[in-house]
């Protein structure tokens, strides 16, 4: 696995080439637990999951993107590549390494797969050092928004409040938690 820092030119590319496309599977890479660190963590938490580590996308039964913290614009932004999970993480599915979890069939997908992805939108933030952060991107069908974050909870367990920008990819899916968190502004 080599790391080759994105571009926000990168970037604008990647999350482009996703729109009017249709995501055909999810698969979460959370973190293990238990003694041989190969049991799947707990990730589902109801309007938004914890994949931790990342998200893979397969888009239109053939090609996938990741979406992983990093920190090519700073620590820690969500950053969206071409190309499977497993160029980005090592030791998939062994012990000591992240498990799979495959979510396709999760009711909480189930308005965005098989559907044309009809916006896109990059929710960007100031970093330090005034460079640019991407925090989160907002995949969005005719009827629903679902948004991929770098962020988690402030506390455990969970009490409705979430910092972003930590290295932890979370995924949300109701615009009233996406306006609480400062992801959307609220409507007018």
């Amino acid at each position: 696995m080599s790391w080759t820092p994105l571009t926000e030119d990168d970037y604008a590319r990647t999350v482009s080439d996703l729109r009017g496309r249709c995501i055909t599977g999810v698969t979460y890479y959370p973190l293990a637990r238990g003694d041989e660190r190969t049991e799947v963590e707990d990730w589902d938490f109801g309007d938004w999951h914890l994949p931790t580590m990342g998200v893979e996308l397969l888009v239109d039964s053939s090609t996938r993107f990741s979406a992983v913290w990093g920190h090519s614009f700073d620590y820690h932004g969500l950053e969206i590549y071409p190309g499977p999970v497993s160029a980005h993480l090592g030791m998939i599915g062994q012990p000591g390494g992240t498990p799979q979890a495959p979510v396709t069939g999760h009711p909480a997908w189930s308005g965005i797969i098989d559907t044309p992805l009809v916006g896109i939108e990059v929710h960007w933030s100031e970093g330090a050092y005034g460079r640019r952060l991407p925090l989160a991107v907002a995949l969005s069908t005719q009827t629903c928004t679902t948004w991929l974050v770098a962020g988690a909870p402030a506390r455990w367990p969970a009490d409705g409040r979430f910092h972003l920008g930590t290295d932890d990819a979370m995924v949300v899916f109701t615009r009233t938690l996406a306006i609480a968190i400062g992801l959307t502004p609220e409507p007018q």
